[in-house]
């Protein structure tokens, strides 16, 4: 994956900054020297006294990325540093040797004269690399400096502890207090948490602009293929109602982009500027489908400036009316802060978790809310269901005597009736003379039918 540039402190102003994380490079020989950075982070520099052009070099040090790794390295764009005859590139490469974690690194050569050639690589872990690079960086240049003014191969052992840049002391965390104490967190002094904290989820800031964002959930977001989503999309647009808009199963880093971008404007909040600088896949938990982290560049136009974010998004199972769910937990320190705070941010997190027997009582009470709201409803279906049926068989009461009435008239105005055969148990309308002819001449087997006693369907 290719880096957005941010400065990288170099003694050669060496370009921009690219984002990634590695771990680990390098078999030792006699012309090949590892700094192992105290704070993150690993450096590996030699240097060759065999006559080759940048372009062999860099191909050399790529090969030999390769080959530790087990992998071949993803490259971006080549760059030059002004004024020196040398060449660089941010790589991405996955461990495949040893942990399968994701690293990425810099790699760069300079021709120091026609006969020696300066060639190292930095690296480090994924969200760290852009905490590390700048000191890494700062004390390669030391290395380099000295290299590029003589023409004797240098022999420097690596440096002690107290010789290379030591990462920034973390903060000292206190307990800090959640308001429905559904999570955990321990925070530095001068921190405040956020009172949308709850439900598992921590927001507070720091004194500086600093943030965490823990146990988000975006809820409700509706795929547009979905012919359920649509029909809710419409009904939610009839009430004016804000709602969110995704494709499911695409492009994680996109799809957390347009969220929080929705979610913003459905708050009346400016949008975000965000800048990916680099994304990488992670394992999901056992609700999420696919995760991936990401780190960015980001200025939600507050008036705090810009921010480095560390992001978790993990995407969870599209359900049957087309919703999906999307867990986000963040981080930001401000841009010119970023290398001081990040060692407290990442102690911040690993002190985060969330109370499972408070989210569960929380989530109990919700669906026994959700269960008598639900039998109220029914209740109150039934209610209108039975004055309905009542009403209902009022009007066919009221309709069936008017048809009846309607018929015992026509058979008068006709001289006709109803008599009943009783052994054939059959209704037969006649005229009077006959039907009195009848019921005289056999009166067990023959009687005259009440207008009460009429059938449907037969008698009118």
């Amino acid at each position: 994956m290719i880096w957005k540039q941010r400065r990288l402190a170099t003694g050669t102003a060496l370009l921009v900054m690219a984002v990634a994380a590695i771990r680990v490079l390098a078999s030792a020989d006699n012309a090949r020297h590892v700094i192992n950075n105290p704070g993150g982070g690993e450096i590996v520099y030699m240097l060759s006294n065999d006559k080759t052009t940048l372009p062999d070099a860099m191909y050399s040090v790529l090969h030999e990325v390769h080959g530790y790794f087990g992998e071949r390295p993803q490259i971006g764009r080549f760059f030059q540093t002004k004024g020196s005859n040398s060449v660089a590139t941010f790589f991405t490469v996955t461990d495949k040797k040893r942990n399968d974690k994701h690293v990425a690194g810099l790699a760069i050569v300079s021709a120091l004269d026609d006969k020696q050639t300066f060639s190292a690589v930095i690296y480090d872990e994924a969200g760290h690399f852009p905490i590390s690079a700048n000191p890494m960086l700062k004390r390669l240049n030391e290395v380099w400096q000295p290299m590029s003014k003589t023409t004797a191969p240098a022999r420097r052992a690596a440096p002690t502890g107290e010789e290379v840049h030591r990462e920034a002391p973390t903060q000292p965390l206190h307990r800090a207090s959640i308001p429905d104490d559904s999570a955990t967190i321990s925070l530095p002094s001068g921190w405040q948490v956020l009172p949308s904290s709850g439900a598992g989820a921590v927001h507070a800031v720091g004194p500086n602009g600093e943030y965490v964002n823990l146990g988000v959930l975006f809820q409700g977001i509706y795929d547009t293929r979905n012919p359920r989503a649509r029909g809710m999309i419409q009904y939610l647009e009839l009430g004016h109602n804000p709602y969110i808009i995704c494709q499911y199963g695409g492009d994680l880093v996109n799809a957390y982009k347009s969220v929080i971008q929705q979610y913003r404007r459905n708050q009346h909040l400016p949008a975000a500027s965000i800048e990916v600088l680099n994304a990488q896949p992670t394992q999901g938990n056992q609700y999420e489908t696919v995760a991936v982290l990401i780190l960015a560049r980001l200025d939600t136009h507050d008036g705090k400036g810009p921010m480095i974010a560390s992001i978790r998004a993990g995407a969870m199972k599209l359900g049957p009316q087309g919703q999906w769910a999307m867990a986000v937990n963040g981080v930001g320190v401000p841009d010119k802060m970023a290398e001081e705070e990040w060692p407290t941010m990442r102690a911040i997190v690993k002190s985060y978790a969330q109370n499972g027997r408070v989210i569960q009582h929380q989530t109990d009470v919700i669906i026994a809310e959700i269960n008598r709201s639900a039998q109220a409803a029914r209740d109150r279906a039934k209610i209108v269901s039975d004055s309905n049926d009542r009403r209902n068989a009022a009007i066919d009461q009221t309709r069936d005597d008017q048809s009846r009435n309607s018929k015992v008239f026509q058979n008068y105005q006709f001289d006709r009736t109803v008599v009943q055969d009783n052994e054939t148990g059959e209704h037969g309308t006649i005229g009077y003379r006959f039907a009195d002819t009848l019921v005289k001449s056999d009166p067990n087997r023959y009687e005259y039918v009440q207008p009460s006693e009429f059938v449907l369907g037969k008698d009118y």
